[in-house]
């Protein structure tokens, strides 16, 4: 079943550093992936990933519709340079995820990562939640889509940047109001759960540096693999308004304030 399923990464060349670090992970965690499409404001070639490249002026919304007519399958992940996987992808899920999307044509998406979720969601089965109507019904983290659903959310905007997530959402929603996703969940980190389907960094980058903050751990392993000095692109270092933020956010999830 991983046949019907094409692993689409959007970057650009100022992630071209990370490219190889990105792409080596895939083939230790996710080796059983062969459909691999990497689209880049720049002509690349790396082995045994299709690359494909885009206007770097043109709109984002462009940008993505452009990489869903190179997809030969009818459902893919969506991911990004910094979404680096740090263990194995669990097969076994990804393939009950195609086969939920395969059986059932009234689920548009499935996120594989409890992030952005609202406060009134509901059962679909015993692995699955419909997401509910959220600010963040539409997201950038990594999900199984249904090619046609986001074809047709980016045939009707013009999305200029990819910062624009929110303001997709409402959009989104009136489409298609059945997103999962999954609900076994991992630690803690930020403002999400680990993934345990797809285990990946979310993300490695923050404003252009080494999220050190978040994925210590991670990005050490990382360091020492592939012989690299986190000081050239150098460490995140989150303000204090964001400290105080995930600070409280950790009181109210431990303490029940």
């Amino acid at each position: 079943m991983i046949e019907d399923l094409t692993l689409l990464t959007y970057t650009h060349s100022s992630c071209i550093d990370i490219h190889n670090i990105y792409l080596l992970r895939i083939n230790k965690y996710f080796p059983e992936i062969k459909n691999k499409l990497l689209i880049c404001d720049k002509d690349l070639s790396y082995k045994d990933t299709k690359t494909l490249v885009y206007d770097d002026n043109d709109y984002y919304s462009n940008q993505i519709l452009l990489a869903i007519e190179n997809i030969n399958t009818d459902f893919f992940i969506y991911s990004q340079e910094d979404c680096i996987l740090y263990d194995k992808v669990n097969l076994e899920e990804i393939n009950y995820c195609i086969s939920i999307l395969k059986n059932d044509n009234s689920i548009p998406f499935i996120r594989l990562i409890w992030s952005g979720i609202s406060n009134n969601y509901k059962k679909y089965n015993e692995k699955f939640y419909y997401i509910g109507n959220s600010k963040y019904y539409y997201s950038l983290q990594i999900t199984i889509w249904r090619k046609n659903i986001l074809k047709e959310l980016y045939l009707k905007v013009k999305v200029k940047s990819i910062f624009e997530e929110s303001s997709l959402s409402n959009i989104l929603w009136n489409i298609n109001k059945n997103g999962l996703v999954y609900y076994k969940k991992g630690k803690k980190i930020g403002n999400h759960y680990a993934s345990i389907v797809y285990p990946y960094i979310s993300t490695a980058i923050v404003k252009r540096k080494w999220n050190y903050y978040e994925y210590k751990k991670e990005l050490d392993e990382i360091f020492r693999e592939f012989n690299i000095n986190p000081n050239i692109r150098g460490i995140y270092k989150p303000d204090l308004r964001t400290k105080l933020y995930r600070l409280t956010q950790f009181l109210k999830d431990n303490f029940k304030l």
